[in-house]
């Protein structure tokens, strides 16, 4: 629901037609300058009196406040919905040395680690503990916080790390452990908001899981699936910032979810959903001035991106991933040979990205 508020012209108009009467113009009235100086001085007051109303109401409307206007209408609105605030991903990681020495190396806690980002400042990790290799070994695991806030630093297993301590020579990540959150936006707490006020708790339906769950920062995405394991049993399944949610996130949402279960479903399962490999072999022509060294590696990224994103419309299509590749700069022309055909996702199942295989005519 909004109001349309009238613009300059329509006050003009009506203005107008009170004075001179239907379908006239400010060309129609009389030619005396102190009646039309008088006209427009009105319409000027009126028009500032409509704009002074319009911030008023934007500012107190769900569907048009923003910022702190609507994070002020959801503590008057909801006793629950608040902005997600932004967190540190946290990560599991594995510090090597070349080879064993006869002694222990410490590496005290704050120890910096980092990985380039392409076309940005590199991202750097800090270590949260004392730990040091053994004597006569070659590693140690620690955990390490990401310095910024966000799914920036949010990374996969396996991905290499630059060390920034003495005595390690490589680092790589064992697991994200608690990923990190961005600021959620206006159009995302908007949308909570108007669940919530249109959808009240009912004691526990479906729909009522459902948005318990969203209210867990980290929950992107919930699907309530009744009765999956027989009766009494209720699944609710749940994606993540990186698409599969951490185990971390996982066990929130469980205990959250068990304190309000109802006694219709008294066997809560919360799970991620089945991940559902998406391969793609693309062969590209590159543009003249483009080498493959820069274009191939867009060309992955952006597909991976437009695999992810189809997870919202529930079925990755041939002509998102062929745009994508398409759309990729100094690509002169391609040949998508898999997937053969549109992959309808079934229910629970979330598209992540394969091999994707890019190579040059």
């Amino acid at each position: 629901m909004s109001i349309k508020f009238p613009s300059s012209d329509e006050i003009t108009r009506r203005l107008v037609e009170a004075v001179a009467g239907p379908d006239k113009t400010l060309q129609d009235l009389p030619n005396q300058a102190l009646a039309k100086t008088l006209l427009l001085a009105i319409r000027d007051v009126t028009q500032n009196t409509v704009l002074a109303a319009e911030a008023v109401y934007d500012a107190r409307s769900i569907f048009s406040a923003v910022g702190a206007d609507l994070d002020s209408l959801c503590r008057e609105r909801s006793a629950t919905v608040r902005r997600r605030v932004a967190t540190r991903a946290r990560l599991l990681v594995r510090l090597q040395k070349s080879m064993a020495l006869p002694f222990e190396t410490p590496i005290p806690a704050g120890s910096l680690l980092s990985i380039a980002i392409a076309g940005s400042q590199p991202v750097e990790y800090r270590t949260l503990a004392d730990v040091a290799v053994p004597n006569g070994e070659k590693e140690v695991e620690c955990a390490a916080e990401c310095m910024e806030s966000g799914s920036i630093g949010n990374l996969p297993p396996a991905v290499k790390l630059l060390p920034g301590m003495a005595g390690i020579d490589t680092a790589d990540v064992i697991e994200l452990y608690a990923e990190g959150v961005d600021e959620e936006s206006d159009d995302s707490l908007r949308s909570r908001l108007l669940d919530e006020v249109r959808n009240m708790e009912k004691g526990g339906t479906i729909y009522d899981y459902e948005m318990w769950a969203k209210r867990i920062s980290g929950v992107v995405s919930a699907m309530v699936l009744p009765l999956a394991r027989g009766p009494g049993s209720l699944d609710v399944i749940i994606t993540g910032s990186n698409g599969m949610p951490s185990d971390e996130l996982i066990t929130e949402v469980q205990a959250y979810l068990i304190r309000k279960s109802h006694a219709a479903f008294d066997n809560v399962l919360v799970r991620p959903p089945s991940p559902k490999k998406i391969d793609v072999r693309v062969v590209v022509q590159l543009e003249s001035g483009y080498s493959a060294g820069e274009v191939l590696p867009r060309v992955r990224a952006a597909v991976g991106e437009t695999i992810q994103s189809e997870n919202e419309v529930g079925v990755v299509r041939l002509t998102k991933i062929a745009n994508a590749v398409n759309d990729t700069l100094g690509i002169f022309n391609f040949s998508l040979t898999a997937p053969a055909q549109d992959i309808t996702l079934s229910t629970g199942d979330l598209a992540v990205p394969g091999e994707i295989e890019v190579t040059e005519a």
